[in-house]
């Protein structure tokens, strides 16, 4: 065994070298990604084993009422104002139909702004049915935000 590994060290230096180089990326790629993963508090899976923190209710972050407080006095005024107004339909019913914003009301983007307030843990998008071939949204407010607003 020692003669065949001696031939192959003697005979082929480039073979040892590309191995050596390949075990240093594949450390060096796993050092990266455990980083993120501690870093962000995003969950990452290498394999079978799991680094970070898991996802919550659909969300990434972890959306306590200090959470959301901080994040709401944040928020840019359209996804302020789009956050009010399911704030106040929400008063008098369960959820907002994403027709509800179509324009003039609400820009013609605001489908993906709604979308950032999912991320974000304010809002819960369910679907509540199907047109034709396209589904159909409403929006809620999410159960860590109405404790927030003291709905609960």
């Amino acid at each position: 065994m020692d003669e065949i590994i001696n031939t192959v060290v003697a005979n082929a230096p480039w073979l040892i070298t590309s191995i050596f180089i390949l075990l240093v990326v594949l450390v060096a790629s796993i050092i990266v990604v455990v980083a993120y993963a501690l870093i962000t508090g995003r969950a990452v899976r290498i394999w079978i084993i799991e680094i970070g923190q898991k996802k919550t209710n659909g969300h990434d972050g972890p959306h306590t009422a200090q959470y959301l407080t901080k994040r709401r006095d944040t928020l840019p005024s359209d996804l302020r104002a789009i956050l009010n107004f399911i704030e106040e339909e929400t008063k008098s019913r369960a959820s907002v139909p994403l027709t509800d914003f179509d324009p003039p009301r609400f820009p013609h983007y605001a489908y993906w702004m709604l979308e950032v307030l999912v991320a974000y843990g304010f809002v819960v998008k369910e679907r509540t049915g199907q047109r034709y071939d396209l589904p159909i949204y409403n929006y809620r407010l999410s159960e860590e935000y109405r404790k927030v607003l003291g709905r609960t």
